[in-house]
């Protein structure tokens, strides 16, 4: 664009464009392979088992509850849903790989800064 023109031989407005084109671009990409990976997992049908897809309601020892979505992609997004925060985990995160084939009232146990945390699965959706 003609704004990004550079004035003098010093000017690095018109490489910062391209720089942010090209993120925005591959951020873009990311996005249109991670809508892929959600598509199928919209069609499984729920099981008693956590699996990639699973809605997934932990309680703690205070009786705090925490949501968690088993997707396949997209780990570290959190919605809000009905007045609850719902995180994104993967299954290659720790999160993730506890909670792949829990049932209900399966305990997990994570460490977070050297402390375990641990948590019961009270609903599977």
């Amino acid at each position: 664009h003609e704004e990004n023109i550079a004035e003098n031989k010093y000017d690095t407005l018109g490489l910062e464009a391209a720089y942010l084109a090209q993120g925005q671009a591959q951020r873009v990409n990311d996005c249109y392979k991670n809508i892929e990976l959600f598509e199928p997992v919209f069609n499984e049908k729920p099981t008693d088992k956590i699996a990639i897809g699973s809605l997934v309601c932990l309680e703690d020892d205070n009786a705090a509850q925490k949501w968690f979505y088993l997707g396949p992609a997209a780990g570290g997004l959190t919605v809000n849903v009905k007045q609850h925060a719902i995180a994104v985990v993967t299954p290659g995160a720790p999160m993730g790989k506890q909670l792949l084939n829990k049932q209900i009232d399966d305990e997990i146990t994570l460490t977070i800064t050297g402390k375990a945390h641990e948590y019961v699965v009270v609903e599977i959706l």
